[in-house]
């Protein structure tokens, strides 16, 4: 059956996030994120987001028939737009996935939006109340009085995606509180506890680095995440 669909879908998100860090891969998977298969540490993700929202219903048809180990993790049709989550442990597959879905749509990679942080931040050894009502809140784990914590919002809202991923990466031990990636604009949190808490200078667990530089370091890596997207392909327009 021939579709118009070409004439039809905004791409807006072509998102490959490689090598999905564990604690990024155990957020996708969770019961109210992932209402499809549950990725793994290691795999590799796809994320797309077109307009109108149920334009996505034909894109995980043309990704669903093209790799046979690529599973979908996230089918979401909100109001203006629609997502789709693809995984798979062979990269090769979901590349073809991501390709097979642009020839169907008749779009190209450089169709997509280009990612932009609106906000970014370091609190460093948050207050007790502060804690309890972002516990309240979080999507992932727990952060605890006195740790600090790094927080981002971009848009597209599912670039938080590989902020988190690049940020576990970068700091294997962070400790990944919230990661909300779906909307107009979206956000990432994350907190390390011991050398990256309490008052700069001091340290524990024998490391004796300044808790600040450290942290800083993890912010300079998530913005070279985002740098290195648009150096990634010419896709992305001002």
């Amino acid at each position: 059956m021939t579709t118009d669909l070409a004439y039809r879908t905004d791409l807006r998100v072509y998102l490959l996030v490689k090598d999905l860090q564990p604690q990024f891969a155990a957020y996708l998977g969770t019961p109210t994120r992932a209402r499809g298969y549950p990725p793994f540490n290691g795999d590799h993700a796809l994320i797309i987001e077109v307009a109108p929202a149920l334009a996505i219903e034909r894109v995980i048809d043309l990704a669903l028939r093209a790799g046979s180990t690529v599973q979908p993790g996230i089918l979401f049709v909100e109001r203006q737009f629609g997502v789709l989550e693809i995984h798979g442990p062979v990269l090769e597959e979901v590349v073809a996935a991501g390709q097979a879905v642009l020839r169907g749509t008749g779009g190209t990679a450089a169709d997509q939006l280009q990612p932009r942080v609106l906000y970014q931040d370091i609190i460093d050894s948050i207050t007790d109340q502060h804690a309890v009502i972002l516990n309240r809140n979080r999507q992932g784990s727990m952060v605890m009085p006195g740790e600090a914590l790094l927080v981002y919002e971009m848009t597209p809202a599912l670039f938080a995606a590989v902020a988190a991923n690049e940020a576990e990466r970068a700091a294997p031990d962070v400790t990944v509180v919230d990661v909300q990636m779906i909307g107009a604009h979206r956000r990432a949190a994350a907190e390390r506890s011991g050398w990256w808490s309490g008052i700069a200078g001091t340290g524990s667990g024998g490391l004796t680095s300044s808790p600040l530089p450290k942290m800083s370091l993890l912010r300079a890596r998530v913005s070279q995440s985002a740098d290195g997207q648009k150096l990634w392909s010419t896709r992305f327009v001002t």
